[in-house]
Formats: structure tokens, sequence, C-alpha cells
């Protein structure tokens, strides 16, 4: 099994790749038939991926998140599963390619760095931890998404302000649309990370002996939360302009990776806090 695991590792780069360059050609050529392949092989990796992740947790007994590449791999997964369910709630594809080449730049990285530790956490079996965890990466992958609309949000701005009607005026959504979905996945990043904070809280006394609230761990996870809750805020409620949300999100997506690569977030020693 650990053959099958590794070669689907290194052939998922690959599927991704082929995925994006038809969503590319979708938006770029305005080719409705590069669309329609694109949804068909977004599908079949997805069902490729996600065989991947189970038999990588089956074969060597944990949830796969003992690393930072490992994580990565998930969080790949689960910007591309939220994606293909907007893309068909909305039937819209336009968007596709801006999310889709994150994910392959993800996925590359994990292929490229696959490592399993030698010793591997017993709280990683728990199954509490792999709902903490499933939260807070479905937290961070909607935020991901956040971040993207924003940044398709501000290309499209800065085209009218410009007065260039090009490719990105013709396929984007409006900026409103934009805005509104910026919004909608901040809204789902929040109840799930909300989620995962609330269960690690809880879990804190039996796993993480030392514990503190305080940490420099936990106040990144409280920031990025932070930040979300003000783009949602200043939609619902603040009435505040679209660009300034979409800044917003931008930055909480320089938050999230700098809490997953450098304060290393989902790797075997997070939440010892020592």
């Amino acid at each position: 099994m650990e053959g099958i695991v590794k070669l689907i590792n290194v052939v998922l780069p690959v599927f991704y790749f082929y995925v994006t360059y038809l969503y590319a050609i979708y938006f770029f050529r305005e080719k409705n038939t590069a669309g329609t392949r694109a949804s068909r092989v977004l599908k079949m990796t997805l069902v490729l991926h996600t065989l991947e992740i189970l038999l990588r947790g089956i074969y060597y007994q944990h949830f796969p998140v003992a690393t930072v590449w490992e994580a990565f791999s998930v969080i790949a997964l689960a910007v591309a599963v939220i994606y293909a369910y907007i893309e068909y709630r909305s039937q819209n594809k336009t968007t596709g390619y801006y999310i889709l080449i994150f994910v392959f730049f993800i996925q590359l990285f994990s292929s490229a760095f696959f490592d399993v530790p030698a010793n591997i956490p017993d709280f990683l079996t728990s199954p509490l931890f792999v709902f903490h965890v499933s939260s807070a990466i479905l937290g961070y992958s909607s935020f991901i998404i956040s971040a993207i609309y924003g940044l398709m949000y501000l290309m499209l701005f800065h085209e009218i302000k410009q007065s260039h009607f090009g490719i990105v005026y013709r396929r984007l959504p409006s900026l409103e649309e934009l805005s509104e979905m910026n919004t909608r996945a901040a809204k789902i990043g929040l109840f799930f990370l909300t989620l995962a904070i609330l269960l690690g809280l809880g879990m804190s006394g039996k796993v993480y002996q030392s514990f503190s609230p305080l940490d420099a761990k936990a106040m990144i996870t409280y920031l990025a939360w932070g930040i979300y809750a003000m783009v949602v805020y200043g939609k619902t409620k603040g009435q505040w302009p679209g660009r300034t949300m979409a800044l917003l999100s931008l930055s909480g997506l320089v938050v999230i990776l700098f809490s997953m690569i450098v304060v290393n977030l989902f790797i075997s020693n997070f939440h010892e806090f020592k």
C-alpha cells in the first residue's frame, strides 16, 4: 500500500496542473469545451486525492497532519472540494483558474517534501483531535478561498478604475458578486475555526499539559479569526468598501501562511505549547 500512496502522491500535482491548465484555457481563451472538461477532470482528481488521504491514514495509522507537508495536502483537498461545491452551486467556472492554481502549488510542495515521521504522537489517532483539526483545516481553507476572491476583487477594481475593459472585466463576476463570495467564504471559515478553537480549548487539559491561551501559536489563530470577523462585520454591519474587505482578506491569508509554515500549525509538536 505504501507504494500506491507514494505513486498517487507523485501524480497528484500533475493532475492539478492539468486541471488548472484547462481552467486557464476556459478563462483566457473562452473555450466552453475546456470548461466542461475541466469540471470533469477536477472531479476525478478529487476522488484520487481523497483516496490518497484515506490510504495514507490507514497505512500510517494516523490522521495525515503529522507534518506541515502532510497538512498541506489535506488543505489542498479541502480548498479544491469547497471550490467544486461553489462551482456546482453557482454554475460559474470563471474563478476556477485563480483558486486551483493556488491548490496546485500547495499540493506541489506537499508532494515534493512528502515525509512521515518515525514517531506518531498518540493524540493524532484520537477521534476528537481529528474532528478538531478537520474543523481547523476547513476554516483555514475557507479563509484561503475568501482571500482569493478578495484578490480577484482587487484585480477587477483596478481594471475598472483604469478603464481597461479586457479579459478580466469580461470574465470575472461583478464587484458586488465577488464581494459577496468573499464574505460568504469568510462566514464559513469563521464557523469552522470557531468550532476548532472551542474543541482545542476543551482538549487542552488532556492533550496539551502546559496549554496557555496566550501562547504565540494560539494568538496567531485568534488573529486570523479576528481579521475575517472584521471582513464579515464590514460587509453585513459596517457597510465598508469592498476594496477594504478584499485587502483584509489578503492580510488574513498572509497570517494563515505564516501560521502554517513558520509557526507550524499542524506539525507533530503542534499544541505542545512548550
